[in-house]
C-alpha cells in the first residue's frame, strides 16, 4: 500500500488541487503532497509496529516450570526455554504467572 501510494504521490506531484481545513475550502496544494502525507504517516506506523518486541510466555502453568522440573529434574529448563523462544525470534518473559502480561498485547 505504501509503495502504491508513493508511486501516485510522485506521479501526481504537480497536480493542483484545493486543500480543505475543517471541511472548508482553503488554500491551493498539490495532489502528490497530500498523498505523501499518508505515505509518511503509514511509514511511521510501520516503524512503530516493528519496534514493538514480540514476547512469549513460556514457563509452565504458573510460570515456575514445575511440571517440567518434575518430569526431567536434571535438565536446565530455563536455558532450554530461552534458547527455544529466542530461536523463534521472540523474547521470553522470565517472570510470569498463568497468563501473558496484558501490557505485551
Amino acid at each position: 500500500v505504501i509503495c502504491v501510494l508513493d508511486t501516485y504521490a510522485r506521479r501526481w506531484a504537480d497536480v493542483p488541487m484545493l486543500a480543505r481545513t475543517h471541511g472548508q475550502p482553503a488554500s491551493p496544494t498539490r495532489m502528490g503532497k497530500e498523498i505523501m502525507v499518508f505515505v509518511h504517516r503509514l511509514k511511521s506506523q510501520v516503524e512503530n509496529l516493528e519496534a514493538v518486541p514480540h514476547c512469549s510466555k513460556f514457563g509452565g502453568a504458573t510460570g515456575n516450570l514445575n511440571a517440567h522440573k518434575v518430569a526431567y529434574p536434571d535438565r536446565d529448563w530455563i536455558a532450554f526455554c530461552n534458547a527455544l523462544i529466542e530461536g523463534l525470534g521472540l523474547q521470553r518473559l522470565q517472570c510470569t504467572t498463568q497468563i501473558e502480561h496484558y501490557d505485551n498485547m
